[in-house]
């Protein structure tokens, strides 16, 4: 039997019905499916189209099954980021309840809202700067160390979890740590050679007679710096305090830039904002 030989006109025309059958194919696979109304339903949730693997894609690029699945599929990518940046936190050792509640799942730097600061829009903008610059230090390659400085509770940890959970592979280190020698060593020899670290509250250690843990902390701060490893340090110390606490050879090289970056991350205390903030609103709903 001859094989059917197909003039120009004939494959111009079945090339034309293919393409209004796999036109067809989409719309009715992706939008008249009459099934279920929405991703959430009990119908979708036990739909075979949407849940096995196999049937996600059919081939000849038609798209997806089930109308669903993009939006599947975008819930799934952000779960399994928000699981990643939580393992990132809590593998470093960030205990920190607040910041494993609102930083994994967040995408964008999280702000104290205008509202906590009543008139003073000033302050609310020196108090975004801290997360915000946190966030540009990740891509700033060139900076090395990074030190947030200011009062209590104007988000300096808070900043530094959140460059955490974006960069990972680090280690949180309270600088109090240095005081608890069986602990220390434990994690000194990370602490020294971990791509990331952040360490929390310098400043807050004992300083003794022998000047131990201020030397280690300055030790370990000058150390990476030199290597070439990513430090942020939250203090309660101005740059000033620091140079002069812990001695001549940091100091020299707090001056360097862009290898160090400092930040004045001023005085408003976000949570008694916040607190301030609620009351005003318990006030106002109490007196209507």
């Amino acid at each position: 039997m001859r094989p059917l030989k197909l003039n120009a006109e004939d494959l111009k025309y079945f090339h034309k019905r293919a393409e209004q059958a796999k036109l067809k194919m989409i719309h009715i696979r992706q939008n008249d499916c009459p099934r279920c109304d929405n991703a959430e339903c009990d119908i979708a949730n036990a739909c075979t189209s949407r849940l096995d693997a196999d049937t996600v894609e059919h081939g000849f690029n038609d798209g997806p099954m089930c109308r669903h699945a993009p939006v599947e599929a975008r819930k799934a990518a952000e779960a399994d980021l928000t699981k990643t940046r939580l393992d990132r936190l809590r593998n470093a050792g960030m205990t920190d309840a607040e910041c494993l509640r609102i930083i994994p799942p967040a995408r964008e730097v999280p702000r104290p809202p205008r509202a906590w600061f009543a008139e003073n829009q000033q302050e609310a903008e020196q108090a975004e700067q801290a997360a915000y610059m946190a966030d540009r230090w990740i891509a700033a390659d060139q900076c090395k160390l990074f030190v947030l400085y200011g009062g209590v509770g104007v988000g300096k940890s808070f900043a530094a979890a959140w460059a955490l959970a974006g960069i990972g592979n680090g280690l949180w280190l309270s600088a109090r740590t240095v005081d608890n020698l069986e602990a220390w060593k434990e994690i000194q020899h990370r602490a020294h050679s971990v791509p990331l670290l952040v360490v929390d509250d310098l400043g807050t250690e004992r300083q003794s007679e022998s000047q131990w843990g201020t030397e280690q902390l300055a030790s370990l701060l000058t150390g990476r710096l030199d290597a070439g490893l990513r430090t942020i340090v939250t203090t309660n110390l101005d740059g000033a305090s620091v140079a002069k606490r812990y001695g001549d050879r940091l100091r020299s090289r707090l001056n360097l830039r862009p290898q160090v970056g400092l930040l004045d991350c001023g005085k408003a205390d976000l949570r008694a904002l916040r607190r301030g903030y609620e009351r005003r609103i318990t006030n106002f709903r109490e007196a209507r």
